[in-house]
């Protein structure tokens, strides 16, 4: 599982192209048997194993965060180096260590002979680190998957994960009037309008409500743009993206109201984010970048199971929580509602730094866990 981890940190495979990557998983899940390996149109690799009524679905993402500044490393990133705790690399926590320990995992299973009652997907997904959930707009319309219940291994450091708070994008465009620096006050200096309403912004973010499970809702500013001229030239226009994190009972319409009502006389204009961008076959999906908040109820039978599996694995209770980041359970369970929740190696802190890393005691508990759920399923 190690030595198959580390070629996978070894392929490159930022969001759009995930191929080689993809045809790596794809070859490991053929040499341990699988009955059978699919891809569907985007792009996304299918596993199978058995053909019970109960069909089980393990999901890892195998596009990667764009690598940053490889001087701020400590390590090669694509080297996928093993220390004597660690396997390191990009992408070694976000998501290729659960992706190794789903594919091996589930090959245990097998191994166990419990096949009969369970039909075991596992999905190697694609474009979710740009559109978490595209990938399953495609793979449930594909007739490759109809799971009872989604695993995700988006790093829990071995918690259970039950959901996570909505997420919406958005851009907004100030509109001022070009001057000349000399004589600016001819004009009226788009980018000191948007500082004005990114600070309103900065504090409507310290008034958002917080609820029970979900935690608080949040909104950023995190991309600032003025069209290109000469340096005397004061900006006509200055747009910037908004990161809004929607908590309970906060919808998509209500968000971009209050930010809305924020400008005040700031002549300016917002509107939600489209994404269409092709994947690696050149297929494209477009939506708008709203995902909806999603609450695995913590009584149903499917996060029992996976509480009793816990036990087994670890010795103890797992923690039961929620992600602070966002997951292909936007689509899965917020607007499909299939069962779902996460278990899986690797910390969030570590996924977007330059210490990407994940512990070899927890790939080796998740690829446990992943062989032994499906077990655990009451019939």
């Amino acid at each position: 599982m190690i030595h198959f981890l580390r070629e996978l940190i070894a392929i490159p495979s930022p969001t759009g192209g995930e191929e080689a990557a993809v045809k790596r998983v794809a070859k490991e899940m053929e040499n341990l048997g699988y009955d059978s390996v699919d891809h569907d149109v985007l792009g996304n690799v299918v596993g199978t194993l058995g053909n019970g009524p109960i069909e089980v679905l393990y999901d890892a993402h195998l596009d990667t965060r764009n690598m940053g500044d490889i001087r701020s490393w400590a390590f090669d990133p694509f080297l996928g180096q093993v220390d004597e705790t660690h396997v390191n690399g990009l992408g070694a926590s976000n998501n290729k260590g659960a992706m190794a320990a789903m594919v091996y995992g589930a090959h245990l299973f097998r191994e166990s002979g419990a096949l009969k009652n369970v039909t075991l997907r596992v999905v190697g997904s694609v474009m979710v680190e740009e559109c978490e959930g595209l990938c399953y707009r495609s793979l449930l319309n594909s007739g490759l998957v109809d799971p009872d219940v989604v695993i995700l291994g988006k790093c829990t450091d071995l918690a259970i994960c039950r959901g996570h708070r909505g997420r919406l994008e958005c851009r907004a465009e100030v509109r001022g009037m070009s001057a000349h620096a000399s004589a600016s006050e001819s004009g009226r200096n788009a980018m000191y309008e948007a500082a004005s309403l990114i600070t309103r912004i900065e504090k409507l973010n310290a008034a958002l409500p917080e609820a029970p499970f979900f935690g608080k809702g949040s909104i950023e500013v995190t991309h600032i743009k003025t069209p290109p001229g000469p340096v005397f030239i004061t900006p006509r226009s200055c747009a910037f993206h908004i990161d809004r994190r929607l908590t309970r009972s906060e919808s998509r319409e209500k968000a971009m109201e209050e930010i809305q009502n924020l400008a005040g006389d700031i002549d300016f204009t917002i509107e939600v984010l489209r994404y269409d961008r092709p994947s690696y076959t050149g297929q494209i999906i477009e939506v708008d970048r709203y995902f909806p908040p999603w609450e695995l109820a913590a009584d149903h039978p499917c996060l029992q199971t996976a509480v009793e599996t816990g036990i087994q694995v670890l010795g103890k209770e797992p923690e039961v929580t929620r992600w602070s980041l966002s997951t292909n359970g936007v689509h899965t369970m917020g607007i499909e509602k299939i069962p779902t929740f996460g278990f899986g190696p690797g910390q969030e802190s570590n996924s977007y730094s330059s210490n990407d890393r994940v512990s070899i005691d927890q790939l080796m508990k998740s690829m446990q866990f992943y062989a032994l759920y499906p077990v655990m399923m009451p019939e």
